[in-house]
């Protein structure tokens, strides 16, 4: 039974993501307490929203003087989405909203504006800011767009 629900949801997952464009992205936060290293893997549809997970940990994990340590967040794993503001062949603004767990038992909901550059058609570098416990960070970013599924050509061979 195991195994035929596995062959349904890895079918379900190819299906969906046919015709969607798979894209790797790198990033560091500055948050108040330090900065943060993270990884997200999403897919990105026709209409340039992008639905996909990342995993978040902290470069330090010293806190600040007075501050209890299981208030310092560690690591911070989750699913997260970015909707378009205004996107242009060079230039976009987007929304981004990341939700997931901190340290394995909090809930953490981050609204953020990104902005990108693209100086390539398969990469994108990028500035964000961001509010986390009602603080603002601060977010650097470079992004892959990996492969383009469904399309004629991916990015990274081509012809």
């Amino acid at each position: 039974m195991k195994n035929i629900l596995i062959t349904i949801a890895a079918t379900l997952i190819t299906l969906t993501t046919y015709g969607q464009s798979l894209r790797l992205n790198s990033y560091i936060e500055q948050t108040n307490l330090g900065p943060k290293l993270g990884t997200s893997v999403g897919f990105n549809t026709n209409i340039d929203i992008e639905v996909g997970g990342f995993y978040q940990k902290a470069v330090e994990v010293t806190g600040a003087e007075g501050v209890r340590p299981w208030m310092v967040e560690q690591e911070f794993y989750g699913a997260y989405f970015n909707y378009p503001i205004t996107r242009g062949e060079y230039l976009g603004l987007k929304f981004n909203v990341r939700t997931g767990v901190s340290n394995g038992e909090n809930f953490v909901i981050t609204p953020s504006l990104l902005g990108t550059l693209s100086p390539a058609k398969a990469i994108k570098i990028g500035a964000g800011l961001g509010v986390r416990a009602l603080r603002p960070t601060l977010m650097g970013s470079i992004s892959i767009q990996l492969s383009s599924f469904g399309k004629s050509s991916g990015y990274l061979a081509s012809k």
